[in-house]
């Protein structure tokens, strides 16, 4: 490739036998004055078909049946030894002008196009690879970092629907069947981590058969893990929780003790009868023990009788 520009030049002395494409002198103060600019301007067009695609770069690539080596479309290389600023190998910028037109800063499609089930080969969307030595005590190392922000500096900041949104395609179960919508193998430290915060940790809010499911785990410890005074909730009223409160060492079930440290206890809503009906069983003179139990918040003792 042959440089129109006077501060550009073509040099082979680094990548022997391809013209490239090399910025003479490079000053840190050059901005958007790079080795090579392409511009495409259609602000002064009416009209087009909708549908049809007007790149501004196209790169394309085509590789036959017999080809072993590996052959990429784009490939970007950034060798930073710089101590300070942020460098991007690539950087993709999407601006929404007027608020209106659909805008994308990036897509990255992969599309099987033999139209056989079952492959035996790869077909990923999207690889992020960060590979590093030794620790992370500063919590540097992302796989993806979404970022939310403030578009306009002095705006109001925004609301964003969702940092990851993952579906069919227009969220139509008809265009695909997605098996795990969210899969993580491996080490983890922790699988997930939420240090949001907010309404609600996680929401269910679709038709599923089971919505939780911990039986296929094997735990060292505990399954589920609460602290005091955290509660199980059985409706959306808060009628019916479950709760354990450490100052009493009691669980409460809707507010009431049920079970105490040594002791056990009711409420008596709907726990008594001032009457009862006589039987025919014949008690012993003398019970084995009395079990002790609260009934609203009175110890009460409960005979029982040995076999």
């Amino acid at each position: 490739m042959t440089g129109s520009h006077g501060a550009e030049t073509t040099a082979d002395n680094t990548f022997s036998g391809i013209n490239t494409f090399f910025k003479a002198a490079p000053s840190a103060t050059d901005g958007y004055n790079v080795a090579a600019y392409v511009f495409r301007d259609t602000t002064g067009l009416l009209g087009g078909t909708a549908g049809n695609v007007n790149p501004t770069f196209r790169s394309y690539t085509k590789t036959g049946s017999g080809v072993a080596a590996y052959e990429w479309g784009i490939l970007s290389v950034l060798d930073n030894y710089a101590t300070a600023g942020e460098d991007v190998a690539i950087y993709g910028q999407g601006n929404k002008g007027t608020g209106v037109g659909p805008t994308w800063a990036a897509v990255v499609e992969a599309r099987d196009r033999s139209n056989n089930p079952n492959p035996t080969t790869a077909l990923v969307g999207i690889e992020v690879d960060v590979f590093a030595n030794g620790a992370d005590a500063n919590s540097s190392r992302i796989g993806i970092d979404v970022v939310a922000g403030i578009g306009v500096p002095g705006g109001v900041p925004p609301a964003i629907y969702a940092g990851i949104r993952i579906g069919p395609q227009n969220e139509d179960a008809a265009n695909a069947t997605i098996s795990n919508g969210l899969l993580l193998k491996g080490a983890m430290t922790n699988a997930i981590n939420l240090f949001s915060s907010g309404e609600t940790g996680i929401t269910f809010g679709n038709s599923l058969v089971t919505g939780m499911d911990l039986s296929r785990g094997s735990y060292a410890g505990e399954a589920v893990l609460l602290n005091a005074n955290q509660a199980i909730r059985f409706d959306t009223t808060a009628n019916l929780s479950l709760s354990y409160h450490s100052s009493a060492a009691v669980f409460l079930f809707s507010g009431a003790p049920v079970q105490m440290q040594n002791s056990m206890a009711f409420p008596s809503v709907g726990n008594v009868a001032s009457t009862a009906s006589a039987g025919t069983a014949i008690l012993p003179a003398a019970p084995a023990g009395f079990l002790i139990f609260k009934l609203d918040g009175v110890n009460y003792k409960l005979p029982y009788y040995g076999n």
